[in-house]
C-alpha cells in the first residue's frame, strides 16, 4: 500500500469521460498477456511473507445502506475481469515464476451479524493455490452494510487496489441507481502489465548517496516496535488484529487549515513525524526508555506517471526508510522541519528508486533473494501508508453532503491496513473519506489483542490532536 510523496494525476483522463455502461465484460484474452513473469518487487513480498505473516492489507468500506447482492456479485465480476492480477496465482517451474489466470473468479462471501468476525477464510492467501482477492460482506444490526477486501501485495498496492473499487462501485452504481456514476467506469489496458517493472524515472542520488544509505540500512538497524507489556494469551486466530479510529470533519478541517496556514508541508509530512512521536512514546510506556533507540518508518513512494493512467491494479511503488533516533523526536518543530525536507529530497531525487534497483541486482542472482529474506532482521520499526482521499474520486461518483452515493448505499468512510511481517509488528493507515480523517493500525495477533492495538493507536490520534492544539512539547 502507498504513502505517495507528490500528488498524482487525476486517475480518470478525459478520453474517458462518458454517459453510458460498457456491455463486453469479457475477461482479458488469457493468451494474450499470460503466462506474466513475476517481477522482483513482486518476488521480494511473495518470499518475504510467511503463513502467519501474510503480504496481505485490507481495506474496509462502511457504508449506509444494504447492499444490492446481485448487482455487487455482478459488479465484482466486472472489475476483476478489469484487473487480471487480481485473478491470476503463480505458476512454478524450476525458480522461476509466472502469473497465471484462476479458473474460477473470486466470489463475495456474504456474512450475517452473528457469524464468527474476520476474513472467512483466514488470513493466509496461497498464491499457489488461488488469486489474491478476497471480498465480503458483513451486515450489521441497525447500521449499514461493511465490504471487506484483501488484497495480497504481490498482486497490487494501495492505489492500484484504489482503482479497482472505483470500477467496482462504478458498475455496482450502475446497476443500482439513481443516481449514476458521473462517469463511466474506466477501461485499464491490460497490456501494460506487461511493463510494470519499467520506470521512466531514474534515481538521482550520488554514488556516495546510495553507498552510505546502503550502509545506514544494512548496519544501522532499527529497534522493533515494542509488544505492549500486557501480552494477549496464545492466539490461533484467523482473524487480522485491527483498530481505527474515526475523526470529525471539523476535526479533519482543522488539521487541513493548519497544514495550509504552515505552507510548504504536505500530510504526508505531518503523518510521519506525528507517527515517529506516537511510536516514541509507545516505547517508553513500554519501558523503552533508552533515547539511542532507532525508529525506522517504512513510507512506500509512488511512481506512476501520467502514461500509467491506464493501467490496471498493479505494483507502481518504491519503499524509502525515514529514520531517527528517540532523541531527536523530542524537539517537535525540529522533527518536523526535517523531516519534510527529507520527504522533499526523496521525492526531488526519486530515492525509492535505490530500493527497487538493489532488488533488481538481488534477483538476478538464482535463490539470493529468499535466502536473504529469511536472515534478515528487523527492517522497520513500523510502516504508513497513505490510502489517498476520496476527492480524487468525486469526479466519478455523485455526493450528498461530503459523502459519495455508489447507486443505493452511501459511503460512510474507508479504513485502508497495511501488511505486517515478523519483525514489524504493526502497520499505521491514514485516508480521508467524506471529510472525515481516519487512522487505523493492522497489528500482530501473537504480540497484540484488540485493546493493545486500539492503545497503540490511540498514541497517534493523540499525537495529532496535540498538534492541532499546539500542544506538542519538546521533552516527552
Amino acid at each position: 500500500m502507498t504513502i505517495t510523496t507528490s500528488e498524482t494525476e487525476s486517475d480518470i483522463p478525459d478520453a474517458l469521460r462518458s454517459t453510458t455502461v460498457p456491455q463486453d465484460c469479457a475477461r482479458v484474452s488469457e493468451h494474450a498477456l499470460f503466462p506474466l513473469p513475476i517481477t522482483p518487487f513482486e518476488r521480494f513480498l511473495y518470499d518475504g511473507e510467511a503463513r502467519d505473516y501474510p503480504a496481505t492489507f485490507y481495506v474496509e468500506l462502511h457504508l449506509e445502506g444494504q447492499f444490492d447482492r446481485s448487482a455487487l456479485e455482478t459488479a465484482l465480476e466486472a472489475a476483476v475481469k478489469r484487473h487480471p492480477l487480481l485473478s491470476c496465482q503463480l505458476s512454478e517451474e524450476g525458480r522461476s515464476h509466472s502469473w497465471t489466470p484462476v479458473a474460477q473468479l473470486p466470489q463475495i462471501v456474504w456474512q450475517g451479524a452473528t457469524d464468527p468476525v474476520g476474513p472467512p477464510l483466514g488470513r493466509w492467501i496461497d498464491l499457489r493455490q488461488g488469486c489474491g482477492l478476497r471480498a465480503w460482506v458483513r451486515e450489521q444490526v441497525g447500521r449499514g452494510d461493511v465490504l471487506h477486501l484483501q488484497f495480497h501485495h504481490s498482486c497490487t498496492d494501495g492505489l492500484g487496489a484504489g482503482r479497482f473499487i472505483v470500477d467496482l462501485m462504478a458498475v455496482y452504481s450502475r446497476l443500482t441507481g439513481p443516481p449514476y456514476p458521473k462517469l463511466d467506469v474506466p477501461s485499464p489496458d491490460a497490456a501494460k502489465l506487461k511493463h510494470r517493472w519499467q520506470f521512466r524515472r531514474r534515481s538521482q542520488t550520488t554514488s556516495w548517496q546510495k553507498a552510505l544509505n546502503a550502509y545506514r540500512f544494512h548496519v544501522l538497524a532499527p529497534t522493533p516496535l515494542a509488544a505492549p507489556v500486557r501480552r494477549p494469551a496464545p492466539s490461533n486466530s484467523l482473524s487480522p488484529v485491527i483498530a481505527s479510529y474515526l475523526f470529525e470533519r471539523d476535526e479533519t478541517q482543522a488539521f487541513s487549515s493548519k497544514i495550509t496556514l504552515l505552507g510548504n508541508l504536505t500530510i504526508n509530512d505531518v503523518a510521519v513525524a506525528l507517527l515517529f512521536r506516537a511510536v516514541s512514546s509507545w516505547q517508553q510506556l513500554q519501558g523503552r526508555t533508552s533515547n539511542r533507540q532507532r525508529l525506522r518508518i517504512l513510507m512506500p513512494v509512488d511512481f506512476r506517471e501520467s502514461t500509467d493512467r491506464l493501467l490496471p491494479a498493479a505494483n507502481r511503488i518504491g519503499f524509502s526508510f525515514p529514520t531517527r533516533l528517540i532523541k531527536e523526536c523530542h524537539d517537535w518543530g525540529r522533527l518536523l522541519s526535517s523531516l519534510a525536507e527529507e520527504i522533499r529530497f526523496i521525492r526531488r531525487t526519486n530515492l525509492g528508486m535505490d530500493f527497487l534497483g538493489g532488488l533488481s541486482l538481488t534477483d538476478s542472482v538464482p535463490g539470493l533473494l529468499p535466502t536473504l529474506l529469511r536472515s534478515s532482521g528487523c527492517m522497520a520499526t513500523t510502516l504508513i501508508t497513505n490510502f489517498g482521499q476520496s476527492r480524487r474520486y468525486e469526479q466519478v461518483f455523485p455526493a450528498d453532503d461530503g459523502s459519495m452515493i455508489f447507486g443505493n448505499v452511501r459511503l460512510h468512510h474507508i479504513v485502508a491496513t497495511p501488511p505486517i511481517s515478523r519483525s514489524t509488528s504493526a502497520g499505521f493507515g491514514i485516508c480521508i473519506t467524506s471529510g472525515r480523517l481516519v487512522l487505523s493500525v493492522q497489528c500482530d495477533p501473537q504480540l497484540f489483542d484488540n485493546q493493545t492495538a486500539s492503545e497503540l493507536l490511540q498514541e497517534f490520534v493523540s499525537a495529532w490532536r496535540q498538534w492541532s492544539d499546539d500542544r506538542m512539547s519538546v521533552s516527552m
